[in-house]
């Protein structure tokens, strides 16, 4: 263990130490957390925390038991992500645990070996698995068809990919896990969907939206470049030759006019001409 990056520190009921090594033997370090163990009454101490009152930002997660507990603490970058939203996000712990349990993705974790670190109790009962059971073993020898091996080995995603387990197919993602030194130390598998029909639902939904919006753009823009005159007025009946004779009459006219009926294309058609044909218009 690195004294000046991790550490461990052990406490009785009452704070004292009774085990300390490299962080945990920090004075200031083992002053908060025996004041933050103590206080444990009033705030619960949460299994996985920040401390950003100290020079350098840490890292602690907490194993408590009913009268003693036991910190593992870790340093971290003054940039670390994981120190800022432990430290900034109260309920960071339930949203942690939320990423890791969510029945909709069920996660399956491996470590550099392909040997399975992690498994959701979605994909133990999925697989018919005791708690635990698949812990250690290879990813291979519990999951058909699948290729977190390759993913961990090559450090390359497998984005939405088919993948048949216990006779059901599932569109899954496989994603590398790096360190901040770009290292693959791990490599997690998730469900994204629970089948490629909800893919092919979605993407037909997608395209159809898409469609409709094509279709209204190419509307606005014939709205916005549509030009209407006497010309545009199909017709060779007496109403029709009425009408324009009407136009022709009261667009020089500087009066309000009132057009009556629905409303639709051809009374814009009307409007417009009227207007186009106005002293207005023309002396533009």
């Amino acid at each position: 263990m690195k004294r000046d990056s991790e550490g461990i520190l052990v406490l009785d009921n009452e704070g004292k130490t009774t085990f300390s090594s490299g962080l945990g033997r920090d004075t200031l370090v083992a002053g908060s957390l025996s004041r933050m163990w103590q206080n444990r009454a009033r705030i619960p101490v949460k299994r996985l925390s920040a401390m950003t009152e100290l020079e350098r930002p840490l890292t602690v997660a907490a194993i408590s038991t009913r009268d003693s507990v036991c910190f593992l603490i870790f340093a971290v970058q003054e940039a670390d992500e994981l120190t800022e939203f432990l430290a900034s996000v109260d309920s960071a712990e339930d949203i942690l645990r939320h990423f890791v349990t969510d029945p909709y993705k069920a996660m399956v974790v491996v470590d550099t070996a392909g040997k399975i670190t992690y498994m959701s109790p979605v994909h133990e009962r999925f697989f018919r698995l005791k708690h635990g059971e698949a812990i250690g073993r290879p990813v291979t020898d519990v999951i058909e068809n699948t290729r977190l091996q390759e993913v961990v080995k090559t450090g390359k995603a497998q984005v939405a990919q088919l993948q048949e387990m216990n006779g059901v197919t599932r569109v899954v993602s496989r994603l590398p896990i790096f360190d901040r030194n770009k290292r693959v130390v791990a490599a997690i598998g998730q469900v994204m969907f629970k089948g490629p029909e909800v893919m092919k639902e979605l993407t037909a939904e997608l395209a159809r939206v898409k469609q409709e919006l094509d279709f209204y753009k190419r509307e606005l823009s014939g709205i916005r470049n549509r030009s209407y005159g006497l010309d545009q007025i199909v017709g060779s009946s007496d109403s029709v030759r009425r009408l324009k004779e009407d136009i022709l009459r009261v667009a020089p006219l500087d009066v309000p006019v009132l057009l009556a009926g629905e409303s639709g294309t051809g009374k814009e058609m009307v409007a417009h001409a009227i207007h186009m044909l106005s002293p207005a218009a023309t002396s533009r």
